[in-house]
């Protein structure tokens, strides 16, 4: 079997044969399941580890945001931007969790790489972390696209270009831009430190730099 389905229909008093053109069907076991509908493991497999790359990066910027909220760093502006990258990190997990369980796919949680003992007083270290971190995320969409793509799964191709790709690039380009800056402000001492910390809970919680934020007055 081609693909190609045959059938006899009536036109002019003569026999025509019209062509319905189908997808090979697709071997994969999974799709025995009657809840399933040409959901292939390898794509489950593979939203399962692009579940564990969302919450491994969350868990990253929660560590972050602990650390910046830490009673002797007291540096609102990072906790407030980490805990902001944590919640989306954890909002994008919990999407893909959603189109595991959609599709019949088991949602597997793999344990999560947390960091031990880790010292960012250095906040350029710590966006250098998060921008790499965030690269990865983005190899890892890719990954699953390619994925989706060589199993003809339409719908997560177009989840995964239309509301995450998007994001990455923006949180890319984002990350690079602040480290640039907290590069030029850090270098001048306590001063520059304290005002890039500022900077930051304005762009984090989106208030007016004109008028301060609140944990600074």
């Amino acid at each position: 079997n081609n693909g190609v389905i045959f059938r006899n229909c009536k036109t002019s008093n003569k026999t025509a044969l019209i062509k319905y053109c189908t997808c090979p069907a697709k071997n994969d076991s999974s799709n025995k399941k009657p809840f399933r509908h040409n959901y292939h493991e390898e794509v489950e497999a593979a939203v399962n580890n692009q579940i564990l790359a969302e919450l491994n990066a969350s868990m990253v910027y929660l560590s972050l945001y602990c650390y910046y909220g830490g009673t002797s760093r007291a540096m609102p502006g990072c906790q407030s931007f980490f805990k902001k990258m944590y919640n989306e990190e954890q909002d994008h997990a919990m999407v893909f969790i959603d189109y595991q369980l959609l599709r019949g796919g088991e949602v597997k949680l793999f344990p999560i790489t947390v960091p031990e003992n880790p010292d960012w007083t250095d906040i350029t270290i710590a966006l250098g972390i998060a921008l790499e971190l965030e690269k990865r995320v983005k190899d890892k969409l890719e990954c699953l696209y390619r994925t989706a793509e060589s199993c003809q799964d339409t719908q997560l191709m177009d989840l995964v270009t239309t509301k995450f790709i998007k994001d990455q690039n923006e949180s890319i380009w984002e990350l690079g831009r602040l480290l640039t800056r907290a590069k030029r402000l850090v270098d001048t001492g306590g001063v520059g430190r304290h005002l890039f910390d500022r900077e930051l809970f304005n762009y984090a919680t989106g208030k007016n730099p004109a008028a301060g934020p609140p944990l600074y007055m």
